[in-house]
């Protein structure tokens, strides 16, 4: 976490799992998957809430995760009906005593954030506050040049983010506590467009927006009734987005659009503990949601590509049974039901077996089967022809557009673990495989797959090439159609295979630590659809999936000599090509030196020292100082 800018950077440098951004638009999303799954299968909690409905990704960003003290990896199917995996955020807890905590750093092009966070006790009432802000200031910021909206005009790509979370705990007795959270995160962003392929950069003109808002509750309730422990949470979130392109031009032609997306999710979570009997340890776990998104346009010009809102829900109940067979060996069996509104109920099935024949050397297998939890579909927006993301050299054009509907689905996974410690550290190796079958998978389709779609208004493409010909300073006449286009649109009825391997190691040799770790992760998907099999398909059925890359691979040192305050730290991560940033394969180096004090720690940290790859990113050779 020493060498990394936010949380989610840090998560980056992890062992199967990939952060990726959209774009470097101001605008930009920042997702997570794990084992090169869907990002929208990650399932995403703070505390145990959940973060995002099943089935949608969650925007790290828009969830502001300068507010969480830390994180965990799970890998496998998560409650909820996620099947990549999940991540758990971490925030900071109620003290007894009041303690006091601030942070700041400062970095290159004028980046800064801080955060001051406050925790104690008045009597029984535990409680934390913590309070964020971040400012990240765009390449462009200040540049004045003519772009594609034909104004010349100093350019602003500002990003600000904001984060509020307090954590209320409360003992009733000594056999009940209630907790209650509340999270807030806003964050702003002034348009501006990075893409630089035609006569002039692309662009919207000054004034053009966008804010996210992200707002999170939770009410929980743990108790010991007799000898059985009980847990209940009652959960919210909403997220509201508002892309504001009321002052967008094109060609410079007032154009003005925009809209506002509003999605709500609540939940409950149930579980209970009972006795252990014997060699058996009994568990029941339920959960439930439902979750609705809401598609405004800000203006007329919007409405036809608006599409409406549907309402989804998921439930799912289990009963666990953990069995100590021996010292070595232990089993921990699992069975259940789960159900959404667009699919029938699923048998959820699982096995899972630990043994530890020595002192150094383990082994676990694990083996679940069920479905997928809800999804969204057929709704939210059609990319706006003036807002598709042109590619002058190649001729192609990209944007979104509303897909398929969830329907049944099934899934297998298996995983086999094995770890050996030995002095002064250990190794890791994990095999998995697992095969997803009627899910909803997003794939870029090109035009001419859904132009009998109904998708499209009268004279999109007519209006799309117009656009392509003031993008490109192209003739009038040059052909641009359905066949230039790619729109990435949910697709459902595919097959997916996630299989592969991990290898991570831990080893410290004197004051020196070592962290490696090799990952091999293959992504594949299979559908007979046309819209997936078809000449200008980007997705080929059994292929590596686009933006996947097959191998991974890192090393931290940690070296901290004897009696010294310092730390010196170096991180490398590996990437092969077919990455998320469609680069050729590459390499990133950062390093900082950590100084710790009686009443804090003062960090240097530069990131991709050796400005890998710098003409593609808008973050190379960051440098940080943080207190």
């Amino acid at each position: 976490r020493k060498l990394s800018d936010t949380l989610a950077d840090a998560l980056g440098k992890l062992s199967g799992v990939n952060v990726s951004t959209s774009s470097n638009d101001s605008d930009a999303t920042q997702t997570v998957s794990l084992e090169g799954q869907d990002a929208s299968q990650t399932a995403l909690s703070v505390n145990g809430i959940p973060l995002n409905s099943p089935g949608s990704a969650g925007n790290l960003r828009g969830m502001n995760s300068d507010l969480f003290t830390g994180a965990n990896v799970s890998f496998g199917p998560q409650t909820g009906g996620f099947g990549g995996g999940g991540v758990g955020f971490m925030t900071l807890q109620p003290t007894l005593s009041w303690q006091s905590a601030f942070s700041f750093s400062a970095g290159s092009l004028g980046k800064n954030n801080y955060s001051a966070a406050e925790s104690g006790s008045i009597g029984k009432l535990g409680l934390s506050l913590t309070h964020t802000f971040r400012a990240t200031p765009s390449l462009l910021d200040g540049m004045q040049y003519l772009d594609a909206s034909g104004l010349f005009y100093s350019h602003n790509g500002d990003r600000n983010a904001t984060g509020t979370l307090a954590n209320l705990r409360y003992q009733l007795n000594d056999a009940q506590t209630l907790s209650a959270m509340y999270m807030h995160s806003a964050n702003s962003a002034n348009m501006v467009c990075t893409q630089f392929t035609g006569p002039v950069p692309c662009g919207y003109g000054p004034d053009n927006t966008n804010n996210t808002s992200f707002d999170l509750y939770s009410l929980s309730d743990s108790a010991l009734i007799g000898d059985t422990q009980v847990s209940a949470s009652l959960y919210g979130t909403r997220v509201n987005t508002v892309n504001d392109l009321l002052n967008r031009y094109i060609a410079g032609v007032a154009s003005p659009t925009g809209t506002q997306s509003t999605n709500y999710n609540n939940g409950l979570t149930v579980n209970a503990t009972l006795p252990a009997k014997e060699r058996h340890t009994i568990s029941f776990s339920a959960n439930s949601s439902n979750s609705r998104n809401n598609f405004t346009p800000l203006v007329a010009q919007a409405a036809p590509y608006t599409f409406a809102g549907h309402p989804s829900s998921y439930w799912s109940v289990s009963i666990n049974d953990a069995i100590r067979a021996n010292t070595k060996l232990r089993f921990n069996d699992s069975i259940g039901i789960s159900h959404s509104s667009n699919a029938p109920s699923t048998l959820l099935l699982g096995f899972n077996t630990t043994w530890q024949p020595t002192t150094s050397d383990s082994y676990s297998f694990n083996y679940n089967i069920g479905g997928q939890g809800g999804r969204f579909g057929r709704q939210g927006i059609l990319t706006d022809p003036g807002q598709l993301r042109i590619d002058c050299n190649g001729a192609i054009a990209y944007g979104s557009a509303p897909g398929d509907q969830a329907g049944a689905s099934s899934s297998s996974s298996v995983r086999l673990n094995y770890t050996h410690k030995m002095n002064g550290g250990q190794i890791s190796a994990q095999l998995y495989r697992q095969v997803q079958n009627g899910i909803v998978l997003p794939v870029d389709v090109n035009g001419t797959a859904l132009v009998n779609s109904g998708l499209f208004p009268p004279n999109y493409f007519a209006a799309a090439q117009t656009n392509f010909v003031n993008a490109c300073g192209v003739p009038i006449g040059t052909a641009f159609g359905p066949q230039n286009t790619y729109f990435s649109t949910p697709i459902s009825g595919v097959q997916r295979v996630y299989e592969g391997f991990h290898l991570t190691g831990y080893f410290t040799l004197g004051n020196l630590v070592l962290e490696p770790f090799y990952d091999t992760q293959v992504a594949k998907a299979n559908s007979s659809d046309l819209r997936f099999a078809n000449p200008y398909a980007i997705t080929i059925p059994g292929a590596q999936l686009p933006n996947v890359p097959l191998h991974r691979g890192g090393l931290t040192l940690d070296y901290k000599p004897p009696r010294s305050v310092f730390e010196w730290l170096v991180n490398a991560n590996y990437t092969s090509s077919n990455n998320s940033q469609n680069l050729p394969a590459y390499t990133t180096v950062d390093a900082g030196a950590n100084m710790q004090t009686s009443r804090g720690a003062l960090t240097f940290a530069a990131s991709n020292i050796f400005n890998t790859c710098l003409l593609y990113t808008s973050d190379a050779a960051d440098d940080l100082t943080r207190v």
